[in-house]
């Protein structure tokens, strides 16, 4: 595992970094690639996972992502000419929606809205993600975010507020702290 921790950590450098690489010249796609490869080989080694299907998918991903690494463009990771064209990245929708879940949080645990506007907007910005056209996010972002929550928004948001809202007590001040927590985990800062 440690290996596995080592290779995400380069990882959230490079996609951090100015040019786009770690501090040893490692491309996020190689070290993507390299960390599929631990997983699998972690997968595999648990009996329940020997020979499921499932592993093989993730050998496929790791298999195109070195293909990109090289300059080939595999067809896993080329756009379907029927999906259309999102206005956000999946990466990019993800953070709105735990923005949204975390606002929605902490209103329903007694947080003023534009305070839990304000929280969100500042983790989020000190994390290093901007708003529209590269801006600082505001509690105006916040706003927009949920003025335009598509469908799939609004499900993940009914999907989750509950549990969490239980899984805090309704208290606000775990809320806030399950907050911090949430919005500067691994998996969004790394749709910086």
């Amino acid at each position: 595992m440690h290996d596995l921790d080592v290779l995400g950590g380069k990882y959230q450098e490079a996609q951090r970094s100015r040019d786009g690489v770690s501090r040893l010249g490692e491309l996020p796609q190689t070290l993507i690639a390299a960390i599929v490869q631990r997983v699998t080989g972690a997968l595999n080694a648990i009996p329940a996972f020997e020979g499921n299907p499932g592993v093989a998918a993730l050998h496929d991903l790791q298999g195109a992502l070195l293909d990109l690494h090289i300059g080939k463009r595999p067809a896993l990771l080329q756009p379907l000419p029927s999906a259309g064209s999102a206005k956000d990245s999946f990466g990019r929708q993800l953070v709105k929606q735990y923005g949204l879940l975390v606002v929605k949080v902490l209103v329903s645990c007694g947080s003023p809205e534009l305070e839990a506007r304000s929280l969100v907007a500042r983790i989020l910005s000190t994390t290093g993600h901007v708003g529209r056209k590269g801006g600082k996010i505001t509690e105006k972002t916040i706003w927009e975010w949920d003025a335009a929550a598509d469908d799939k928004a609004k499900a993940f948001l009914a999907r989750h507020h509950d549990e969490v809202v239980t899984s805090v007590g309704g208290d606000l001040s775990r809320a806030r702290d399950w907050a911090e927590v949430r919005l500067r985990q691994p998996g969004l800062m790394s749709k910086i």
